[in-house]
């Protein structure tokens, strides 16, 4: 806890207020020692856990990947794209196991606080077992909050980072092959090309179009490059297609519109000679580049705004019910990545348990409960179209027990 020298420049300096507030000033003192005492062992045990966490997957994939780390020109350093490869997994890991690593951190330095009797010495202290775990919950608290920050703002900004291969990560300048996907609304469909998202544009992109088109069309449109246009006042957002190779006559060509409505899917030069050259055309689309760089893996590392302007997009041909029970989730997950610890704390405590790895195994079968009861929730909600219930499905069977359990743990202090 602390040298008894610590407590020497706090008496003097409460001798000097009074023997009134002496007792008020030393035990705030004691307090604070106390409180960075807890908090810096939880933030050890955290990091020590994720360290060893991330370290068996990341010898666990390379057994599996190492060849390919080797196979590129000498130019390419492999440890240099080994660090660049893990560097950005190890950021996403966090959201995959953080509910994890609060559990067995908390529990792991609460047990060590028993098995070395601290508990006992605050406890006839006067420090009640509430006041002992509030350093816990804050640094969970605060965890969480970084957790929240790379989840919606650093891991969103290097999304496409985390679905490319490792020949891809090798060879950033050949940019990321098209992942095929049709627009929900005009039902054209993005079949072949090279994305280069820090250009702006694809590279030789191959669209597939309706059988209904192929007599005067063909069956796809193929360019030489393909830039995406944002909506204006007069034209919807789409894709311009420069230098068309196929049909080879696209001037001649009428543009194409939805069956039994008027709206424009490709505009052609015969139509709009003002804006499009002779080999150019203009395909009417709101599948954004970084969607046709991830494909459905978008989601998994889009930040909430993201997935709400993909939910609101008719352009995407998403599945909405998962998107929506993505978007809940997400939402509630600051929370829900403590409900574990909030559960298993007071549970070690009643017990007053030396035995830290018994500790260890009760926090695990907590938080597999929890992620248990989460999952099952998301397929039964999935199943029966009810994406709201499964996101507020844990919360609602678990908010009553843990007001239960602390109404206890609180009124036995």
């Amino acid at each position: 806890m602390g040298k008894g020298n610590e407590f020497a420049p706090v008496c003097k300096k409460a001798e000097k207020q009074g023997l009134l507030f002496f007792r008020i000033f030393v035990k705030m003192e004691i307090m604070k020692i106390l409180d960075r005492y807890v908090f810096g062992n939880f933030v050890r045990q955290l990091v020590l856990w994720y360290i060893t966490l991330v370290g068996i997957y990341f010898i666990l994939d390379l057994f599996q990947n190492l060849g390919g780390y080797f196979d590129y020109p000498n130019g390419i350093n492999p440890f240099l794209l080994m660090f660049k490869h893990y560097f950005f997994i190890s950021f996403a890991f966090i959201d995959v196991v953080l509910a994890l690593l609060i559990v067995m951190a908390a529990l792991a330095s609460t047990s060590m606080m028993m098995r070395r009797n601290e508990v006992i010495a605050l406890v006839a202290m006067g420090v009640s077992q509430m006041r002992i775990m509030l350093p816990i919950l804050a640094g969970a608290a605060l965890f969480s909050f970084l957790a929240t920050f790379v989840r919606e703002i650093y891991v969103p900004w290097h999304a496409s980072e985390y679905t490319k291969t490792i020949e891809e990560l090798a060879m950033p300048d050949q940019g990321v092959a098209v992942k095929q996907a049709s627009d929900a609304v005009t039902k054209v469909k993005f079949t072949g090309g090279t994305v280069y998202r820090d250009r702006g544009e694809i590279q030789q992109p191959v669209i597939s179009l309706s059988a209904r088109y192929f007599e005067t069309w063909g069956s796809e449109i193929v360019a030489a490059s393909a830039t995406f246009c944002a909506a204006t006042q007069d034209r919807p957002a789409g894709y311009l297609l420069r230098t068309v190779s196929k049909p080879d006559n696209i001037a001649e060509l009428p543009s194409i519109t939805r069956r039994n409505t008027t709206q424009k899917v490709i505009l052609t030069p015969r139509d709009f000679p003002d804006r499009l050259k002779p080999d150019e055309c203009f395909v009417i689309s709101g599948l954004h580049l970084e969607y046709l760089e991830m494909g459905e893996q978008w989601s998994q590392f889009a930040s909430c705004y993201q997935m709400i302007q993909g939910y609101n997009n008719p352009h995407l041909d998403l599945n909405k019910q998962d998107l929506a029970a993505r978007i809940h989730a997400r939402l509630l997950r600051p929370l829900t990545d403590l409900l574990p610890l909030l559960l298993g704390l007071p549970v070690i405590f009643f017990r007053s348990d030396r035995n830290v790895f018994k500790s260890l195994a009760i926090g695990s079968l907590f938080a597999g409960l929890y992620i248990g009861i989460q999952y099952a929730c998301v397929y039964f909600g999935t199943q029966f179209e009810m994406p709201v219930l499964a996101a507020w499905a844990p919360l609602f069977l678990f908010l009553p027990i843990l007001t239960n359990v602390y109404a206890d743990f609180i009124f036995s202090q």
